[in-house]
C-alpha cells in the first residue's frame, strides 16, 4: 500500500493506466519526405479537432475556467512556426515526422523552461501534453481498437487535464499521482466529476504495472497496487456500504438539519464557481458558507476585473434563490500560487505573505474585489469573510477598506450593500486565543480547520511524512475549537466550521456539543450529515465532549468517537 493525500472523495477499483509511460519518437530517417510531411499535416489537423472537441466538452460540463485550460493549449498547438520547424526538420534533416515534431517542440520546451516568466515556465506542461497528443495521432492506427468501455485508474507523476478528459483509453474512475498539487486544474476537475483522487503518493510509480488492478481510496489517501483477493473483498464491502448509505441519505431530502432533540446545525456548502450552485440546490443545502473566490483568479493570465467578479458573485447569489452566500476574499499563497500576481519565492510560504496579508499590501486589487462583492450584495443575502486574520489590526484595516469601497460606490451612484455582514476565518492560533476580542468586532467566525490544524501542530498540510500530526482528532486542536466556540457563543455570534473537519461524521457530535452554529461542507456531504445528526441528542454529545476534552492522545479520541458512532447507529 502507498499513502498519499486524498483530495477527491470516493473509492475506485480498476485497471491501472500509466500516463507517465510516455510515447517516445521513433528515431527513423524519412524514406519518403512527402509522406512524412503529409503525416505532419494530418496529425496537426487531428490533434486540433480533438482539442476543439475537448474545449466544447469542458465548456458544456464545467465552465469558462476549465475551457480556458484547453484553449491555451490550442493556441500553442496552432503555432505556424512550430509546424514550419517540424517540416524543415523533415526536408532538410531527413527526419521522420515523429522525430521532426518531437525536436521542434522540444526546442520550445527548453526555451520556455529557461525564461524568467513564471507563466511561460508553466506552459511547459502544456507543451509536453501537446507532444503526447500529436504522437498519439501519428500512431492512431496502432491504438488497438476502441477500449472506451473499460474502466481505468490514471496513474502518473502528475496528470494533466487533457489526460483526465481523454475518453479514448477508457472510462476514468480514479486518479493516483506521485506529485500533484491539491489545487491543480486536474484535482478541481476530479472533484467536479466525482472521481476519487490521491496526490503526493511518493514511490507509487516504482510499484505500478500497466494492466494490473489498483484501488484508490480518496477518503484515506491509500492506494493499493495489485490488490489481493482479501483487499478486493474489502473494497467491495466499502463500495456496497457507500451505495446503501447513499440510498439512506436520499430519504432525508427536504428534512431539517436537526438533532433528535430539536437542536439545529445548518448544513451549508463550500463552492468555487457558478456551476457549483446547482449542486447546492440538488443536495438540499441551506446556503453557501464558503465561496472560494481564489478560483476565479486561477488558470488565467491576469486577474478578473470588477465587472467579471461582480457577474460571477451575482450569478451565484441569484442561483441560490435567496439562500445566503458567504464569499471569502482572495486567499492565495502557500499551495495556491498565481503566477501573474508575482507572489515571489518564500522559504516558508505557508507562514508568508498570503491571503489577507497579500491583499492588504495590494490594496487596488483588494478594493476591486470588495467593490464587486458589495455590488453583488445589493438586494441579495451576500456576506463577506476575511481569511488568515492573525491580529485585530488586520481586521480593522480590512474593514476600513471595505468601507472605502462602499463609499466609492455610493459616490458613483452604484447600488451596493450598505450593511454587509463581515466575518473572519479563524485559522491562526493568535486569532483563536483572542477569540473574545475578535468576537467584539466580527459578525461571525468560520473555522478553517485545515490551516488551523497545521499551525497548531507545526505540521505542513502538504507533507505526507507528517500526516499523523496533521489530522483533526488531536486534543490540543479540539480544546482550542471548544475555546473559540465558547467565546463566540458568549458574544452572540455564529461560529461555523468550513474546513474538512466539518464534514467528518466522527466529529459531528463534538460540533453539536460545542454549540457550533453552522457547518459548511462539500455538497455531497450534506444529506449524510443530516441523517447522522437526526440520530443524536445534544445531552449525549455533551457527555461525550466532556470525556474527549480530558483525553491526551488522538487515538483515544478516535476510539471514543467510533464507539459513540457505533452505539448511535445501533440505537436507530
Amino acid at each position: 500500500m502507498v499513502k498519499g493525500k486524498g483530495v477527491s472523495r470516493g473509492i475506485a477499483l480498476a485497471e491501472q493506466f500509466l500516463v507517465d509511460a510516455e510515447l517516445t519518437p521513433r528515431y527513423e530517417e524519412a524514406h519518403d519526405k512527402s509522406a512524412e510531411v503529409e503525416t505532419l499535416r494530418v496529425s496537426r489537423e487531428m490533434a486540433t479537432q480533438e482539442l476543439e472537441c475537448t474545449i466544447r466538452e469542458a465548456a458544456s460540463e464545467f465552465g469558462q475556467k476549465e475551457q480556458e485550460v484547453f484553449e491555451a493549449q490550442l493556441l500553442l498547438l496552432d503555432s505556424d512556426d512550430l509546424w514550419k520547424q517540424a517540416r524543415k526538420n523533415v526536408e532538410e534533416n531527413n527526419q521522420s515526422a515523429e522525430l521532426a515534431f518531437h525536436e521542434a517542440i522540444e526546442e520550445r520546451i527548453v526555451m520556455f523552461s529557461q525564461l524568467g516568466s513564471e507563466y511561460l515556465r508553466e506552459r511547459v506542461l502544456d507543451l509536453r501534453d501537446i507532444r503526447q497528443r500529436v504522437l498519439r495521432c501519428m500512431r492512431r492506427k496502432d491504438s488497438g481498437g476502441d477500449v472506451r468501455e473499460r474502466s481505468i485508474i490514471l496513474v502518473g507523476r502528475e496528470i494533466v487535464p487533457s489526460q483526465l478528459m481523454d475518453r479514448r483509453n477508457g472510462k476514468v474512475c480514479g486518479l493516483a499521482m506521485e506529485a500533484g498539487g491539491v489545487t491543480s486544474h486536474t484535482v478541481l476537475l476530479a472533484n467536479m466529476m466525482g472521481i476519487p483522487c490521491v496526490v503526493g503518493a511518493k514511490g507509487l510509480l516504482s510499484q505500478c504495472a500497466a494492466g494490473e488492478d489498483m484501488i484508490v481510496n480518496g477518503f484515506t489517501g491509500e492506494i493499493t497496487v495489485s490488490p489481493s483477493e482479501e483487499e478486493r473483498q474489502r473494497y467491495q464491502e466499502i463500495h456496497d456500504r457507500m451505495v446503501r448509505e447513499a440510498e439512506l441519505d436520499r430519504n432525508f431530502m427536504g428534512k431539517p438539519d436537526r438533532a433528535a432533540d430539536g437542536t439545529e446545525i445548518p448544513l451549508w456548502c463550500n463552492i468555487a464557481a457558478v456551476r457549483d450552485v446547482k449542486q447546492v440546490l440538488e443536495q438540499d443545502s441551506g446556503g453557501v458558507g464558503l465561496m472560494r473566490s481564489e478560483f476565479l483568479f486561477l488558470g488565467r493570465q491576469q486577474a478578473p476585473d470588477e465587472e467579471e467578479q461582480y457577474n460571477a458573485y451575482r450569478q451565484m447569489a441569484d442561483g441560490l434563490e435567496g439562500r445566503p452566500l458567504i464569499i471569502r476574499t482572495l486567499d492565495i499563497g502557500a499551495d495556491k500560487q498565481v503566477s501573474y500576481l508575482q507572489l515571489g519565492d518564500e522559504e516558508n510560504p505557508a507562514l508568508g505573505c498570503r491571503a489577507i496579508r497579500y491583499c492588504l499590501r495590494h490594496k487596488e486589487l483588494f478594493l476591486t474585489q470588495l467593490r464587486a462583492i458589495l455590488r453583488a450584495g445589493a438586494d441579495r443575502d451576500v456576506r463577506i469573510m476575511f481569511p488568515m486574520i492573525a491580529s485585530l489590526t488586520e481586521l480593522r484595516e480590512a474593514k476600513a477598506l471595505l468601507a472605502e469601497a462602499r463609499d466609492q460606490l455610493n459616490q458613483q451612484g452604484i447600488p451596493c450593500r450598505q450593511d454587509m455582514p463581515t466575518g473572519i476565518m479563524i485559522e491562526v492560533p493568535s486569532a483563536a486565543l483572542m477569540a473574545e476580542d475578535f468576537a467584539a468586532e466580527a459578525d461571525f467566525f468560520s473555522l478553517g480547520t485545515n490551516d488551523l490544524t497545521q499551525y497548531v501542530y507545526s505540521a505542513d498540510r502538504t507533507n505526507p511524512t507528517v500526516s499523523d500530526l496533521n489530522q483533526p482528532y488531536g486534543p490540543a486542536l479540539l480544546r482550542l475549537v471548544a475555546h473559540i466556540a465558547e467565546k463566540g457563543n458568549a458574544a452572540g455570534i455564529t461560529v461555523a466550521i468550513c474546513g474538512q473537519a466539518g464534514q467528518d461524521p466522527l466529529l459531528l457530535p463534538l460540533w453539536l456539543a460545542m454549540g457550533i452554529g453552522e457547518l459548511s461542507v462539500s455538497p455531497t456531504s450534506v444529506l449524510g450529515l443530516r441523517r447522522r445528526l437526526s440520530g443524536m441528542t445534544k445531552a449525549d454529545c455533551c457527555a461525550l465532549l466532556e470525556r474527549v476534552l480530558r483525553m491526551q492522545t488522538a487515538q483515544e479520541v478516535v476510539d471514543a468517537l467510533r464507539e459513540f458512532q457505533t452505539r448511535t447507529e445501533e440505537s436507530r
